[in-house]
C-alpha cells in the first residue's frame, strides 16, 4: 500500500503531488459553478431562458442560489481540508467514540 505522506526532517509531514492535483482539480472544478451561482445572485441572466419560470420567483431564486453557493464553498473547504496539513487539526464533529 502507497502512503501520501512522507515523512520530512523534522518531523513535518508533506503532502504528495498527486494530492495537491486532486485538491487543485476539485477546486478548479467548483469555480465555474460558483461563479454562475454569484452572477445569478448579483441579477444577471445568463444561461436562463427568456419566459423561464426562474424569473417568476425571484427571492425564492435568490434563496436557493445562496444556499447552493454556500455549499458550493463547503466543497471547496472540504477539499482543503482532506488535503492540506494543518487539516489534520480540524476536530472530527462525526467522531463516533
Amino acid at each position: 500500500m502507497t502512503q501520501s505522506l512522507l515523512a520530512q526532517p523534522g518531523g513535518a509531514l508533506a503532502f504528495s503531488r498527486p494530492r495537491a492535483l486532486l485538491r487543485a482539480v476539485a477546486i478548479v472544478s467548483c469555480a465555474p459553478y460558483a461563479g454562475l451561482k454569484v452572477a445569478w445572485l448579483s441579477g444577471s441572466e445568463i444561461g436562463i431562458p427568456e419566459g423561464s419560470s426562474l424569473l417568476e420567483h425571484p427571492t425564492a431564486v435568490a434563496v436557493a442560489n445562496g444556499v447552493t453557493l454556500l455549499m458550493d464553498a463547503c466543497v471547496i473547504v472540504l477539499a482543503l481540508v482532506l488535503t492540506r496539513p494543518w487539516g489534520l487539526r480540524v476536530p472530527g464533529f462525526m467522531n463516533t467514540r
